[in-house]
């Protein structure tokens, strides 16, 4: 049995935090990574895992001895075509052992004051299936997500 906890990807600049949290009995910690798209670490305000190689600092806290597990998003505005595969490679590359992806989702009556009419304002007032992500990419309006 151990400890658990929530923090940020700059855990793993404090060397003495991490040892200290292992001897305490911590054995895994969650980090909100998001993304492994610069752009879209901009757009969530995510400035401590932007200005860092995220990959390298999960390996830090994993040669501390914690198990890193991660949540992803995806569905950013500028999320390029390909974002799946990105997401999966770095899950791999890194060694995060439990990833938890997410779809950027608007709750219903959200409004953001820079909307311009884009995909994300009709997905904030349209209902839609939790199984696609609107983008401004494809060529349909819908991007369907399968199942294994």
């Amino acid at each position: 049995m151990g400890f658990f906890t929530e923090a940020s990807m700059n855990l793993a600049d404090d060397a003495v935090l991490c040892d200290l949290m292992v001897k305490a009995g911590f054995k895994k910690v969650f980090l909100g990574i998001e993304t492994p798209m610069a752009e879209s670490l901009a757009e969530c305000g995510k400035q401590q895992n932007r200005k860092r190689d995220m990959g390298e600092s999960v390996r830090i806290l994993q040669r501390a001895g914690l198990e890193v597990m991660g949540g992803f998003i995806v569905g950013f505005d500028s999320d390029p075509r390909d974002i799946f595969r990105r997401q999966f490679e770095f899950i791999q590359q890194s060694g995060v052992v439990t990833a938890m992806v997410g779809l950027l989702n608007a709750l219903p009556q959200t409004r953001r004051p820079s909307c311009t009419g884009g995909w994300r304002a009709r997905a904030a007032f349209s209902p839609r299936p939790a199984a696609t992500i609107p983008t401004p990419r494809s060529t349909s309006s819908r991007v369907w997500i399968a199942s294994s």
